[in-house]
């Protein structure tokens, strides 16, 4: 267990600093010859699972010969696994009181292409959900006033006739701490700090009843 979540911290700070790097121009490319077959192939094996996991059809035709060019291999398996398959743009709202824990929220899922919007407790979320019109809310649940699970019962109130995806974020994951998360609306209950690989496939599949 301790494993698992200090391998998400790690990947987590890994894509946190990636995006950090690319907005201020300080991403280094180290140069080094490429087989673009290669790196394509790889980017599939790693995309694999996302490929399966939303029945997509995919066929790869590269190439048998190398085709070498000057480049950053890892970079380049990093913009291949994007691309395949791309999510698509969803609306996310991301609301928790603690603004670092937000703001890093909002970057990994700005990173994958999707509109953030932020709020720090129940009332604002509300407020800017009626603006905002979220398809999706990540919703920590120990907020201060109204809980996460009283603002996921009144966005459902206001928001269920348009699917609105309801994920709960919090430090808590045993048997009674999800199903109080699904009694109170939510479709996911994701344990901090969040899979990342499973938040950004629930975000690119919309709504659904999941947990991690």
């Amino acid at each position: 267990m301790i494993g698992r979540q200090t391998q998400r911290l790690v990947r987590l700070v890994d894509e946190l600093l990636d995006v950090a790097r690319i907005s201020r121009g300080l991403i280094a490319l180290k140069r080094d010859p490429v087989d673009l077959v290669a790196v394509v192939r790889e980017a599939v094996e790693a995309s694999r699972p996302r490929i399966d996991q939303g029945l997509h059809g995919f066929s790869l035709i590269v190439p048998d010969e190398p085709v070498l060019v000057s480049g950053d291999s890892v970079r380049l398996e990093q913009v291949g696994d994007t691309a395949l398959p791309a999510d698509a743009s969803r609306r996310v709202l991301v609301v928790d009181d603690n603004a670092d824990s937000a703001q890093s929220m909002a970057l990994i899922a700005r990173s994958w292409g999707h509109e953030v919007a932020t709020a720090r407790e129940g009332t604002e979320a509300l407020a800017v959900a009626k603006g905002f019109r979220p398809d999706t809310a990540l919703v920590d649940i120990g907020l201060p006033g109204m809980d996460g699970y009283e603002l996921a019962h009144r966005l459902r109130q206001e928001f269920d006739g348009q699917g609105l995806q309801l994920v709960a974020m919090t430090g808590y994951g045993r048997t009674e701490d999800r199903e109080a998360a699904h009694a109170a609306g939510f479709d996911v209950h994701m344990v901090k700090p969040a899979d990342l690989d499973e938040l950004r496939r629930v975000l690119a599949h919309g709504r659904m009843r999941s947990e991690s």
